[in-house]
């Protein structure tokens, strides 16, 4: 008689240990123990979401979103500001990383007060190309998913502007949430 293993999505726990200070010295950067898959230390694992934010009403939205989803989900936030620098001197480009930055430790307080500091970090980042930034920093962070608002322009003026979300929409390596604002 065949045992039955269960569902290709059943997990067999044996050893994870929850803190550093659980394992013994002995096992510490030893090999897993057997039994231990991938998908174990995967499901313990946060996956991460890039909320990508230009401080405008409609990235506005996509924090709001964001901060449903890491509740919903438990995922950890990494917010995003790319844009390129006013200046090329080092003291205006400090001037812009330092505004930024504030900007960005407010909306971490007004969206995000709940969730812990371990779970939202926020960064900004000069580029001259602000859809390559924001797939570039994903990829660097590993993260699972990129959350990008949309001003939902349409016609000669999105032909001129270029659209930022559908370019990380064509060039990001994971998924990507386009949120628009609703309607007034």
């Amino acid at each position: 008689m065949r045992r039955r293993l269960g569902t290709p999505h059943e997990v067999r726990r044996t050893y994870v240990p929850k803190r550093v200070e659980d394992r013994d010295s002995e096992t510490h950067g030893a090999p897993a123990p057997l039994g231990t898959t991938v998908a174990t230390s995967l499901k313990t694992m946060k996956p991460l979401v890039v909320v990508c934010t230009d401080f405008s009403g409609c990235s506005e939205e996509a924090l709001v979103q964001a901060a449903g989803v890491a509740k919903r989900d438990g995922a950890r936030l990494l917010l995003l500001h790319v844009s390129s620098p006013p200046g090329r001197r080092e003291n205006q480009a400090r001037a812009w990383d330092e505004e930024a930055m504030h900007t960005l430790r407010s909306q971490r307080r007004k969206y995000f007060a709940d969730l812990s500091d371990n779970d939202v970090q926020y960064e900004a980042i000069p580029s001259s190309d602000v859809a390559q930034g924001i797939c570039d920093a994903a990829h660097r962070n590993r993260a699972s998913l990129i959350m990008v608002g949309s001003h939902g322009r349409t016609g000669v003026v999105r032909k001129l502007l270029g659209s930022v979300a559908e370019n990380v929409v064509r060039h990001a390596r994971c998924s990507v949430w386009v949120v628009r604002k609703a309607p007034e």
